[in-house]
């Protein structure tokens, strides 16, 4: 009997065996099976949604957490947003209020850019606000990546294309906590999608991302070292009239307000894990779940940052095919500040490199190590409380992936 494990693992670890080998050329990865894993996984998430919606009592969830946790935030805020969305007391009264003395606190730092939207639907009762903002970001990211897919995916089936966006499980995450991935990842793709064509149209959507001020340091580098300009000054009017109109709206005092309660974000999630290291994906929240000081973790960040903003506008500056994934995953990479759920902007990076693979082929252990990052958004958690920062890592892959490119193999 000990011989038989022992001849299998031979098996196994030689270059060329049969398992081995179909991971590394990824024919493992067959049409059926990844048509099977997503039904699967949306089975899976029908599964998990439906047991947590009957096991509500109202809108608040068996453990006593609001439907859509995270938008409860998101809901206090904008009833206060002509007060005092980001005094602390102030918001989690507010949410207590409404969900119960037992509540657990969310937090709210968001800029008032974000609070435009998030008025009027404070002004619904919570459960119909939580079905517009889900339903209507999810149908946004949707539309977004069918544009994205007519624009630069034409060789990927309609339906396989969407099945693969609505199963990334990433989408899952962004349902569960009520977060704002899929307004993110549709503002992305539809940025992408109409870059050459309706170059203003890009702008204005990369300028509404300013709602999320942490995915946006590394757009701008890439538009100017690509010589978008007019793209570049699309975004730079958004914001600027989004900043005025929350300004007029909000008054300076909201502004000066954000920079606050940002900061105090900063303190708490960052340099006292009050979130969990385990829900972050950047290098700085992987060095720190693996106990590094402080310093070191601001200090790799920080160098990680540049080398991928020098990086990514360097493959801007040229015709990499993959330029638009390195951006994406490039986001990712230069905040500190980004959970698993923002994982949802790898959505449209992920179907780009498969339309490329499918038209020149993939290189070596590529196609594999993808599907692996289109799991790891539902893996994070779990791994990150074994100390192993499976996000962090598939981002870093997904990055290098993109920037130094393979010859497929043959």
């Amino acid at each position: 009997m000990t011989g038989a494990p022992l001849a299998f693992l031979r098996r196994f670890w030689r270059y060329d065996a049969p398992m081995l080998g179909q991971i590394r050329d990824g024919s493992f990865l067959t049409a059926a099976r990844l048509r099977f894993c997503a039904f699967a996984l949306l089975a899976g998430y029908a599964i998990a949604l439906l047991y947590l919606g009957f096991s509500a009592q109202g809108w608040v969830d068996n453990s006593g957490r609001p439907l859509g946790s995270d938008f409860s935030s998101f809901y206090a805020a904008g009833k206060l947003a002509l007060a005092t969305p980001y005094d602390q007391a102030a918001l989690y009264y507010l949410q207590q209020s409404l969900f119960g003395a037992g509540t657990p606190y969310y937090a709210f730092a968001y800029p008032p850019i974000f609070l435009l939207l998030l008025m009027p639907l404070a002004m619904l009762p919570y459960g119909i606000a939580l079905i517009v903002w889900q339903g209507g970001s999810f149908a946004f990211y949707l539309w977004a990546m069918l544009r994205l897919r007519t624009r630069r995916a034409s060789n990927i089936p309609a339906g396989a294309w969407l099945l693969g966006a609505v199963a990334f499980p990433a989408c899952f995450l962004n349902l569960l906590h009520g977060q704002t991935g899929f307004l993110a990842a549709g503002l992305f793709a539809l940025a992408l999608a109409e870059l050459e064509a309706r170059p203003w149209l890009a702008g204005f959507a990369i300028g509404l991302l300013s709602f999320k001020p942490q995915l946006g340091p590394l757009v701008p580098f890439a538009l100017m070292a690509g010589g978008r300009w007019k793209a570049f000054a699309g975004a730079a009017i958004t914001v600027a009239a989004l900043l005025a109109i929350s300004i007029s709206v909000f008054g300076m005092e909201s502004w000066r307000a954000f920079f606050s309660a940002t900061n105090f974000a900063r303190i708490a999630i960052l340099d006292q894990n009050a979130v969990g290291y385990e829900k972050l994906v950047s290098i700085f929240a992987a060095l720190r779940l693996w106990h590094a000081p402080l310093v070191l973790a601001y200090g790799v960040q920080v160098a990680v940052a540049i080398a991928v903003i020098a990086a990514t506008a360097l493959l801007w500056r040229g015709p990499s095919s993959h330029k638009f994934a390195a951006l994406l995953f490039g986001t990712l990479l230069v905040t500190p500040f980004a959970l698993d759920y923002d994982m949802m902007i790898l959505a449209p990076a992920l179907g780009l490199m498969l339309a490329e693979g499918k038209a020149r082929g993939f290189a070596p252990w590529t196609a594999s190590f993808l599907a692996l990052i289109a799991l790891a958004p539902i893996l994070a958690r779990g791994a990150g409380g074994l100390y192993l920062p499976i996000a962090a890592i598939a981002i870093l892959g997904g990055f290098f992936i993109a920037f130094c490119p393979q010859k497929p193999a043959h």
